[in-house]
């Protein structure tokens, strides 16, 4: 509430005011002025694998990575970023009591168990959360789309994430916590009982695209989604971290404001998408640009030629260990368009009439998923379950 002035200020106060109103402001300018020309304070974070939100091998560390070292930036502090695991980084923010060592922690959300111990920036972004199951066996997976259909489906927990609670009163009751979401997933794939990951959609997807790509016939993602803001935390044993989380919040608004947290998030996503777009062209001269709208559907749009996308599922023929039948119909790949007119839908192509672009430039190294089915372990990982070990459920 703002606070009223008086019902008879008097005069003479109220010109103290205004000079001392004149003066402060003077003053903060003159800081503001000498402090850029000061160098900037270290800060140091701690920051886990969550791309593309915070990662070691995303453009700028991560879009969150990207938006908390500008607003800190903008209050005169140079961020170093420290990777750990979810539960380390959060201990060590939650025990350190000076501005030595690490001050905050990202990307969070929030729940009353660590609201006892932090103090919560304003969102940095809010993200769309999805559940992911195993489409081979349980796949009454995909008429999931409300809470209450839930049923016997239980929740693969992962050390350092906190649900919802009504995600929480289904946790799974005997799986150990996995220690990474990649761990979650392999779970996931390995249960012979109805199981969810409560993963960020896009964080899931990059996943999907890489490490676990061998796997993605196999991951499904539910219809029901929720969104969930995400934070900047510190703990409320440094008393100067109340006034830190206060100046961040201050920050972040003017720069929301302003427009350029959108900015930020749009420009480092499209700097990582850029290694992974491949050029659309017919495979064969006399032919069109097909953009099928399903794998095996017939219906389909015509797409421009030296249309641009990335590739949102190579598909198990390019995938798998040995090559297709020959008499096998041209595998369709899916990919996102990013120019034209349909930029930004997602359609099906004829797997030839993609390009890669030359290795030799920097900007386009090749897309192919970093692990492939190549390796014994991930086979062995997606390889057809025994009959008896398919297991059944209802959703209700």
């Amino acid at each position: 509430m703002t606070p009223q002035p008086p019902d008879n200020p008097s005069p003479r106060l109220g010109m103290i005011l205004s000079v001392s109103l004149i003066a402060a402001a003077m003053a903060f300018l003159v800081t503001r002025n000498d402090h850029d020309n000061e160098p900037l304070q270290p800060i140091l974070l701690a920051t886990g694998e969550w791309a593309p939100y915070s990662s070691q091998n995303s453009e700028q560390f991560g879009i969150a990575s990207a938006i908390v070292n500008s607003v800190f930036q903008q209050l005169g502090y140079q961020p170093e970023l420290r990777f750990m695991a979810w539960e380390p980084a959060e201990a060590s923010a939650r025990q350190n009591q000076t501005n030595d060592g690490v001050r905050a922690t990202f990307p969070y959300g929030a729940n009353a168990e660590r609201a006892r111990d932090f103090y919560y920036s304003d969102p940095l972004l809010e993200i769309e959360m999805s559940l992911y199951y195993n489409r081979i066996r349980f796949p009454q997976g995909d008429a999931l789309s409300r809470m209450e259909q839930l049923g016997d489906f239980r929740v693969l927990p992962i050390q350092g994430y906190r649900y919802p609670a009504d995600l929480a009163s289904h946790s799974h009751p005997s799986a150990s916590a996995a220690t990474t979401n990649v761990d979650a997933f392999r779970q996931l794939v390995n249960s012979a009982q109805p199981s969810l990951v409560v993963e960020a959609t896009r964080v899931g997807s990059e996943l999907l695209d890489g490490p676990l790509a061998p796997c993605r016939d196999w991951i499904g993602r539910a219809p029901l989604t929720f969104p969930s803001p995400i934070h900047l935390i510190a703990s409320k044993r440094n008393p100067h971290n109340y006034r830190l989380i206060r100046d961040f919040n201050r920050a972040l608004a003017q720069l929301k404001q302003q427009g350029a947290i959108a900015a930020i998030a749009q420009r480092v996503l499209k700097r990582s998408e850029t290694p992974h777009q491949v050029l659309l062209s017919p495979w064969r001269s006399d032919a069109d640009l097909h953009g099928w709208a399903s794998p095996q559907g017939n219906e389909f749009v015509l797409l421009p030629r030296g249309s641009r996308a990335v590739v949102e599922h190579w598909g198990a023929p390019f995938l798998q260990q040995h090559p297709p039948h020959p008499d096998a119909p041209p595998a369709r790949v899916q990919v996102r368009l990013l120019n034209g007119p349909l930029a930004g839908q997602t359609y099906y192509v004829d797997g030839r009439s993609i390009l890669l672009p030359e290795k030799e430039h920097p900007a386009w190294p090749d897309p192919t998923p970093t692990t492939n089915s190549a390796n014994p372990s991930t086979r062995k990982l997606c390889s057809p379950p025994p009959a008896s070990s398919t297991g059944s459920s209802s959703a209700t």
